[in-house]
């Protein structure tokens, strides 16, 4: 049977993913009013699967492409601190399934420049869930004001985040050429910011830090 620590962090990794997943679905849903493009298609391997064209206007798969970074990153921080892995080894697993993805791409959809800002992301993901699978907390929203007890360090992680994000949707639209879409990519980071900054303000209120 699981620890208490064991149980306590089931709940949390349950509680962070199912937050993950919620916010994806809710920028997706945003998002869908606008034309979809190739650009964050190529954050998930789904396209190997899936009618491009189809699966271009479908909410799910464009939720999945936003969770590509988060859930990896996500296990490998509980893997972590529930299994005690090495935090080289959980990595290594990372490099190797994006690497995958890789060798197998055959349309130029997906790159080393891509697959490299997503790695860079995942780190800073990791840390960041590694820090909320480590605070005491009822909720999702507990967990963050815990492991951030100041609203300017959360600030500070959702711009490196955004920065990270970035870097990926640059890599991205370089990878693509014509294929991709810049105005869809910064309607993406628009939403995202809009989204978290709106959520960081339930959290911690609005007065100026």
């Amino acid at each position: 049977m699981a620890s208490q620590t064991g149980r306590g962090l089931d709940t949390k990794y349950k509680r962070i993913l199912s937050h993950e997943r919620t916010w994806a679905y809710a920028l997706a849903a945003a998002l869908r009013r606008r034309r979809p493009i190739t650009v964050w298609e190529v954050l998930m391997p789904l396209f190997l699967v899936f009618n491009y064209a189809r699966a271009s206007a479908d909410r799910d798969f464009m939720a999945q492409n936003f969770l590509f970074t988060k859930e990896p990153a996500l296990k490998a921080a509980f893997d972590i601190l529930k299994r005690c892995r090495q935090r080289d080894a959980v990595r290594a697993d990372i490099e190797a399934k994006t690497g995958r993805i890789l060798a197998e791409d055959k349309g130029g959809l997906y790159s080393e420049a891509i697959r490299a800002a997503q790695l860079r992301e995942i780190d800073l993901l990791t840390d960041h869930y590694l820090k909320l699978l480590a605070a005491n907390g009822s909720d999702y929203a507990s967990l963050v004001s815990a492991a951030y007890p100041a609203k300017e360090g959360y600030l500070h992680f959702l711009n490196a985040l955004e920065a990270a994000e970035r870097d990926v949707s640059d890599a991205a639209l370089d990878t693509l050429g014509p294929r991709g879409d810049p105005g869809f990519a910064a309607a993406v980071q628009e939403h995202s910011v809009r989204l978290r900054m709106a959520e960081a303000d339930a959290i911690y209120g609005t007065a100026s830090i």
